[in-house]
């Protein structure tokens, strides 16, 4: 008996030891939230910008009309400042910020595909990119400039992932790829060089990426990373400030989604895929930021008994990772949808809750 409570002790020594050795997330308080809408109409798919003076934008679609619209606007001095009027959408769109208060706007509206470039919410010049059957928008600015995705249709059967940039201020663009069912790419830049991560479907979905030079896209390299899912995955990206590259995707039948994290030094070679949420539970669309030593994914957590969704967050960092340590597991708040930006210690939220758009300031503190 005295041996037992002896073991007993030491055990319970080992877990109060190791559970002050792990470091906690201290759980974000937001010192502002903004209600940016009021309406009985829902108002969908919030996402954040950050101008480089540091300028936040926040942009939604919005169902208050028979035909979707963009609708948005800048914080300013504490106040929201609303864009005029609202950019049709059928479709998916995505925005990027460039100079101050500089947008811009891809969109698609029944299969045709459009670019616009705002200055202060106003519309400096617009283009009409492809005329039909495009899908899955993608912007991002490098050097000031914006670099654009899209999927297209090319016939009945396949589909082209195409890149669109400027040059000599008329925008061009060039197929990277041709292939069966293309969806959700996004655009990376390590060393004068690009990637694109994205998705195709044989039989089962699986993720690739293709690397080529920059500024001139040239010697297009396209490798298939070696994931895989019966179903289409919700991926995150993201290049650390080391030149590692990080993946975090969402796999899984509905009722039973599962969020992994896998990442390589040389997009060659792959740490093998670790559950961020190895518990009873729905997990769903990561988002993966880096904060100092430390690689965050923030992803969403379904509370069956509530029947409600929270965002919450996990950490990890280059030198754990590699032993499969993931740690921190708290609830932030309650949402439908969100978007996340981190800018030297403060985290921005936008997020939809009951149909409309909300923005946080916070707060935090993580090392991993």
């Amino acid at each position: 008996m005295l041996k037992a409570m002896l073991v007993f002790l030491i055990l319970l020594f080992s877990a109060i030891f190791v559970f002050k050795e792990v470091p906690a997330f201290e759980t974000i308080s937001l010192s502002e939230v903004h209600r940016l809408t009021f309406t009985s109409y829902p108002e969908v798919h919030p996402e954040l910008v950050v101008d480089k003076k540091g300028n936040i934008g926040v942009f939604w679609l919005s169902l208050k009309l028979r035909t979707p619209g963009i609708e948005g606007g800048w914080l300013d001095n504490g106040n929201f400042i609303k864009i005029r009027s609202s950019y049709s959408c059928v479709g998916r769109w995505d925005v990027a910020a460039a100079g101050e208060r500089e947008l811009w706007l891809l969109r698609t509206h029944w299969g045709m595909l459009y670019l616009h470039r705002l200055k202060n919410l106003r519309e400096i010049k617009s283009w009409r990119i492809v005329r039909k059957g495009t899908g899955d928008p993608f912007v991002k600015i490098v050097n000031g400039k914006p670099f654009f995705l899209w999927r297209e249709k090319k016939n009945s059967q396949q589909e082209m992932l195409k890149i669109g940039f400027f040059r000599e201020e008329k925008p061009e663009s060039l197929s990277l790829i041709t292939t069966r069912k293309i969806r959700f790419p996004e655009l990376y830049l390590r060393d004068s060089q690009f990637f694109v991560t994205f998705q195709t479907k044989k039989d089962n979905w699986h993720l690739w990426i293709a690397k080529f030079g920059y500024p001139e896209i040239s010697q297009i390299d396209i490798k298939k990373l070696p994931f895989s899912s019966t179903r289409l995955m919700r991926a995150s990206g993201l290049i650390d400030s080391r030149g590692n590259f990080w993946v975090s995707w969402q796999e899984g039948d509905e009722e039973k989604e599962k969020i992994f994290l896998s990442f390589s030094p040389d997009m060659e070679n792959w740490s093998p895929p670790c559950s961020i949420y190895p518990f009873k539970g729905r997990v769903v669309n990561p988002r993966i930021k880096e904060s100092g030593r430390s690689i965050l994914i923030f992803y969403q957590l379904r509370d069956e008994e509530k029947e409600e969704w929270f965002i919450k967050v996990t950490g990890t960092s280059r030198e754990i990772f590699p032993q499969g340590k993931i740690l921190g597991f708290d609830p932030l708040l309650k949402c439908d949808e969100f978007d996340i930006i981190l800018l030297d210690g403060t985290i921005w939220i936008t997020w939809q809750e009951k149909g409309d758009i909300f923005l946080g300031r916070g707060f935090f503190n993580y090392k991993a």
